[in-house]
């Protein structure tokens, strides 16, 4: 078989080194998070499939939670200026507020 031409991709080298790998966990699950809201999807599907992300990996837990809610807290400062996505900026504040919250469960309503 032929190899396809054309074909690429990129690799992100930002903030590379050894580091607590529950930031990148977390950093993941609340992109998936917004991946979902973007979507259309409830709020409660994007939690379920950032759960998957969270609870995969020996890291993902509250350590992941915490810096998923910092990464969520970035993004909605970002979209704020991103008028597609602005509205989606109480909803990032939000899960940013619960996902840095310890002291309770992350996906119970």
């Amino acid at each position: 078989m032929r190899p396809r031409v054309g074909l690429g991709g990129i690799i992100d080298l930002d903030s590379l080194g050894v580091g607590d790998p529950a930031l990148d966990v977390g950093n993941l699950a609340a992109h998936v998070l917004l991946r979902a809201l973007q979507r259309g999807n409830p709020i409660e599907i994007g939690r379920r499939e950032a759960s998957v992300v969270l609870f995969a990996h020996p890291s993902g837990e509250l350590g992941g939670q915490i810096w998923g809610a910092r990464t969520l807290f970035r993004l909605s400062i970002l979209y704020r200026f991103r008028m597609r996505w602005a509205y989606l900026v109480p909803t990032l504040l939000r899960e940013s507020a619960r996902w840095g919250d310890g002291s309770c469960s992350l996906f119970a309503d």
